[in-house]
């Protein structure tokens, strides 16, 4: 949702709870994680979590990085959080860890760059109703 505000060039950009932190994992992490979930039989029956717990953020630095990826310096609005939502959520690896070889590969940095692009590709700019 954000890469695509980003795109759409709102400004301003509204953020919910830019002091929250998240632990974000790309795509192929989450991918190589469920296979090796699949392919170890000592994971049959276990709940794991599947992430990235090397690189927690908040939502404001994450946000500043999109920022720059993008090109786009927009005033930003931070506002509190939505009711309910945790102030810290990033994933326990420690049992993934335990019964198969995952490890997160791909940086933080790199993934923004990937789903930055990939959005830029696929993505056409909307009217944001005001």
């Amino acid at each position: 949702e954000l890469t695509l505000r980003l795109l759409n060039r709102d400004d301003p950009l509204i953020l919910n709870g830019s002091k929250n932190r998240r632990a974000f994992c790309y795509i192929t992490d989450a991918l190589t994680a469920s296979q090796k979930v699949m392919e170890t039989p000592t994971t049959d029956g276990k709940v794991l979590n599947i992430g990235n717990d090397q690189e927690e953020t908040s939502i404001l630095d994450l946000t500043m990085s999109l920022l720059e990826i993008a090109g786009f310096h927009p005033n930003i609005v931070e506002l509190d959080a939505p009711q309910g939502s945790p102030e810290r959520r990033c994933p326990d690896l420690s049992a993934i860890r335990k019964l198969t070889d995952y490890e997160p590969s791909i940086p933080l940095s790199q993934g923004l760059r990937d789903t930055f692009a990939w959005y830029s590709k696929v993505s056409q700019p909307t009217t944001t109703p005001n």
